[in-house]
């Protein structure tokens, strides 16, 4: 069994925070509305990278959990 990688534990857990941080503060403070743009498209990307780096799933059930086919 793998361990689990606490780092991009920690990655999600900002990212999220960070989604907050977008829906709450809205286009009332710039600055911090900007710092937490990049939020959605960094879970996003930690997400696909724990989905397709898995080496047990076949390829096809990659592509079929990634909802391409």
């Amino acid at each position: 069994m793998k361990t689990r990688n606490c780092n991009l534990d920690l990655i999600k857990c900002l990212a999220c925070l960070g989604v907050v941080g977008l829906h709450s503060v809205g286009m009332v403070n710039y600055t911090i509305y900007y710092l937490c743009g990049i939020s959605v498209p960094l879970f996003f990307m930690v997400n696909g990278y724990l989905m397709f780096s898995r080496s047990s799933l076949p390829y096809f059930m990659r592509f079929e959990k990634s909802g391409i086919f």
